[in-house]
């Protein structure tokens, strides 16, 4: 190239390095490059792209900035302007750097952080500059869900509003992708169930990181509860979207939990319609399991325990003892039927568990041992391991299988006094069932170790089967108590008038085994009989309060409760007791 040639590429590069190049007239705004140009613009004359997907620092800003420090500017932003007499604006990502600049020039005042090379796009329109800010956005990684969320939102109305038109989600997503933002319907779905349905009521939730699979469990779960809540509600009792909502909003923050939600959930459904939360939160992971069929009312239990039949006497066997004495509690079975028969209108409380076969309780009565098999039990080694038969062992209580039979699995992480408030609830209902909650005692948000209640001597008359659900929750009441064994016998000789005698507290002892297993046998042949199911429900919800209480340790009570609690001080040394 001659020397003449030279100075016209030079003068023409000159020309290009001007923002305006077109020439000017007097009063006339010169126009902007028609094709990509690379002009010298400085901080004043570039602004942020408003509509910037990213509304979050970006994780790497300290990263970047240092960089930017160290080395200037290796990649600068492109920019465009759609009129003239408008500032430039970041086209399709370096709103960060753009920032990083600012703060560079305003710490160090060095020329290169303020005066910038940059390439200058001619505007198109706002639909591009929507979708590349989202893919270069999405290159870089670390948005947030919701923000991909409200930056397809925008799109989407941005092409419905200037075209005219309504997309479905999946004619968007095919939109989308031709744009230069590959997106499949099913997540696109996701981000925009999420913006429109979940983002107003859960906020802070999302901008604390909340993602796709939160959404999708979070999707689920309110589409079995609205399931249930349609079908046996009625329409004075509200609509579900009331009631979600205001649950959502007290657990709205940062550590949003799904399975904390499905409690509370269940529990807010289950005051409003008047009955036990587990019967709630079954009925709702069986919908979320694919079962909808059999949706019925949660109710308290209110049953007539079943009666045993008339028994005739048994004359003795031989061998047998004539004078075998009687126990207490066959004289206070006797004297509550003599007394029934008299009365009519008296009502005894009657035993609830099931009478034995007649040959065994003809034996039995004769003073004889019932028959047992010969053949010992042989585990079967075959079978499933104890880690698979509970699957906290197997998964991690973060990976639960949907499905999975754990209604207790959260009760670690709950605080000490919402752990005796529930034992106290359960015990309740329980006690109620047999007319023993004059016995009962709350001791919840009280000192000392114990699981939220107590059970006090009074309230019995007949040391029956009554006093075998008496003992049941006398048990559990005081397991934590270091002294138990005594309390539990004191206890009883108080209600026997001072005495203690060993053969009526033996059998009722016993009776709580065979109150545990009569529902469980009842349970396994026939799950939809409510009476023995919303009993077994207090137990089981018992027994997992007070095996959680049993563990826990001062660290953990340190961990979930608004001050430790010094009752687990010595937990470990005591064998979790």
């Amino acid at each position: 190239m001659n020397d003449k040639n030279k100075s016209a590429a030079a003068g023409i590069g000159a020309l290009l390095q001007k923002p305006h190049f077109g020439g000017n007239t007097a009063g006339a705004m010169p126009p902007d490059p028609a094709i990509p140009t690379r002009i010298i613009a400085t901080l004043d004359e570039v602004v942020a792209y408003v509509d910037n997907p990213r509304q979050t620092q970006n994780p790497m800003f300290d990263e970047i900035k240092e960089s930017i420090r160290n080395r200037g500017l290796d990649h600068a932003p492109n920019v465009t302007r759609k009129n003239p007499a408008d500032p430039y604006m970041i086209k399709d990502g370096g709103n960060t750097r753009l920032q990083i600049l600012r703060e560079l020039w305003e710490e160090t005042g060095d020329e290169k952080f303020y005066r910038l090379n940059l390439m200058f796009h001619p505007w198109k329109n706002q639909l591009d500059m929507l979708i590349g800010h989202a893919v270069e956005n999405e290159l870089r990684g670390g948005m947030l869900f919701i923000e991909r969320a409200l930056h397809a939102k925008k799109i989407k109305q941005e092409i419905e509003e200037s075209e005219n038109i309504s997309l479905s989600t999946n004619a968007f997503a095919k939109r989308l992708t031709a744009e230069g933002w590959s997106m499949n319907d099913s997540n696109l779905g996701q981000m925009l169930y999420a913006e429109e349905t979940l983002f107003p009521v859960i906020p802070e939730a999302f901008w604390s990181g909340i993602g796709r699979d939160a959404v999708k469990k979070i999707r689920k779960l309110l589409d079995s509860c609205r399931t249930y809540w349609e079908s046996v509600a009625q329409p004075e009792e509200g609509d579900f979207d009331g009631i979600w909502k205001a649950v959502f909003q007290r657990l709205d923050g940062d550590g949003f939990d799904v399975e904390t939600a499905e409690y509370q959930l269940c529990g807010e459904m289950a005051q409003k319609l008047d009955g036990p939360v587990l019967s709630v939160t079954a009925q709702v992971q069986a919908i979320g399991g694919g079962r909808k069929d059999n949706l019925t009312r949660p109710t308290h239990l209110v049953i007539e325990p079943p009666t045993e039949p008339e028994r005739k006497p048994t004359p003795p066997t031989k061998g047998a003892s004539a004078n075998k004495p009687e126990t207490a509690v066959q004289r206070g079975t006797e004297q509550k039927t003599q007394e029934a028969g008299s009365d009519e209108t008296s009502v005894g409380v009657q035993s609830t568990f099931a009478s034995p076969p007649e040959n065994v309780r003809a034996t039995e009565e004769a003073g004889g041992v019932p028959p047992i098999a010969s053949v010992p039990f042989q585990p079967n080694m075959d079978g499933p391991s104890i880690d698979e038969i509970l699957g906290f062992r197997k998964y991690g209580l973060g990976e639960i299988p949907a499905g999975t039979p754990l209604l207790y699995r959260l009760y670690p992480q709950d605080d000490t006094l919402t752990l005796q408030e529930r034992a106290a609830n359960a015990a309740y209902q329980y006690a109620k069932t047999f007319q023993l909650e004059s016995a009962l005692v709350n001791l919840c948000g009280q000192p000392g170790r114990h699981i939220g209640f107590d059970v006090l001597p009074r309230g019995i008359t007949q040391m029956d089967a009554q006093g075998a659900h008496w003992a049941t929750l006398h048990v559990y009441a005081n397991i934590l108590s270091f002294d138990r064994h005594n309390k539990l016998i004191n206890d009883w000789a108080a209600m026997n008038g001072g005495e203690f005698n060993i053969d009526d507290f033996v059998e009722v002892m016993t009776l709580i085994t065979v109150a545990r297993s009569t529902m469980m046998g009842i349970l396994a042949r026939d799950e939809n009989n409510k009476a023995y199911g919303q009993l077994w429900e207090c137990l089981c919800e018992l027994e997992a309060v007070s095996g959680v209480l049993l563990t826990r340790t001062l660290e953990e009570s340190a961990r979930f409760d608004d001050e430790p609690n010094p009752a687990f001080s010595s937990t470990q040394s005591n064998g979790g007791a």
